[in-house]
């Protein structure tokens, strides 16, 4: 059979013509959509209450998208069942862009804790930013025998279960921090659960319990009164507000628990939406102003963009399975 190939030829530069058409076209689609985002006020779920710190600290970065885009980001709160009320509503909301959830170690620990998270922490969204993030601190009384985290670990691997730590709650990630570090350290301490970090500080600073493992912001004050003495913070680096303070990774390698604040969208937002709002978390962060504000609220900004915060809480979550597991913990 002869073939004809002028005929073909014309068929393959058609089949060409066609296909880079239909490329071009999906990408003019992604730029149109970039460039025209947002066309309207973009909600921010917040699955907390108002006025406390992830309320606040998201605030300041809402404030500044809505300067940037010249579009409102607006806050709304939707609380209960630990958070997983308004991260559920999130999930559930239309991927077009104009949903965020205001994300963070939640979930990547909900979904390990409680029956009430009905997500993944991984495939139900589409992580666009970290843009802050917060220590936890271990704090004793100032009346404490142990002056560095190697004495109080010495003591607890001869006292098996005789000292006590408090935290914010069960399933918080003070206690998750804490249940990492007796693995790391093979030490037992015993955990005893409060409605708030607040409430474990004032049995702390009355010498009702051993140690406390809450927010390092939440402890500054009492630290540099003199009345509490830190022994090492969670996150890589020294906490910007306690430089003195050894990092906990400074003894044991690789070491890391921090409360990081981010924003996430449900899975399926266009990845030219995603990109640009990454972009301008990322703009937003290199304001002084921004950075002073997050200070002031005892946090660092602390950027990832899309991917990498990706990569991170699905690192994050594997570690959270592990010791929630390894030690029975349950937020229900």
């Amino acid at each position: 059979m002869q073939i004809n190939t002028t005929v073909a030829t014309r068929r393959c530069i058609l089949t060409l013509g066609l296909l880079l058409g239909f490329a071009t076209t999906g990408l003019t689609g992604m730029a149109l959509a970039q460039e025209s985002y947002p066309s309207k006020p973009v909600r921010i779920i917040v699955p907390y209450a108002p006025g406390g710190s992830v309320d606040v600290s998201v605030r300041i970065i809402a404030q500044q998208l809505s300067t940037q885009f010249g579009k409102p980001f607006l806050i709304e709160n939707h609380t209960g069942a630990g958070g997983n009320i308004g991260v559920n509503l999130a999930v559930e909301a239309t991927a077009d862009g104009y949903t965020l959830l205001a994300s963070g170690p939640n979930i990547s620990m909900s979904p390990y804790l409680s029956k009430t998270a009905r997500f993944d922490p991984l495939t139900s969204f589409s992580h666009v930013a970290r843009f802050a993030s917060d220590a936890s601190s271990i704090g004793v009384p100032a009346s404490s025998p142990f002056k560095t985290l190697a004495e109080m670990l010495t003591f607890a691997k001869a006292n098996p279960g005789k000292l006590t730590y408090g935290s914010s709650g069960n399933g918080t990630p003070g206690q998750l921090a804490m249940e990492l570090l007796k693995r790391r350290a093979g030490v037992d301490i015993r955990h005893i659960p409060y409605r708030g970090g607040a409430l474990a500080i004032n049995d702390v600073l009355g010498s009702q319990l051993d140690m406390i493992m809450v927010a390092a912001s939440q402890q500054v004050p009492h630290i540099k009164s003199g009345r509490l003495r830190a022994l090492g913070v969670t996150t890589p680096k020294r906490y910007f507000e306690l430089p003195n303070v050894p990092s906990i990774g400074e003894s044991f390698a690789g070491y890391e628990s921090i409360t990081w604040l981010g924003l996430s969208a449900p899975a399926g937002t266009p990845p030219a939406i995603v990109a640009r709002i990454s972009a301008e978390v990322r703009k937003a962060l290199s304001d002084p102003a921004v950075e002073k504000r997050y200070q002031t609220a005892g946090l660092a900004t602390d950027f990832l963009g899309a991917d990498d915060l990706t990569r991170y809480i699905a690192n994050e979550s594997k570690a959270n399975e592990r010791v929630i597991k390894d030690a029975n913990i349950t937020a229900d």
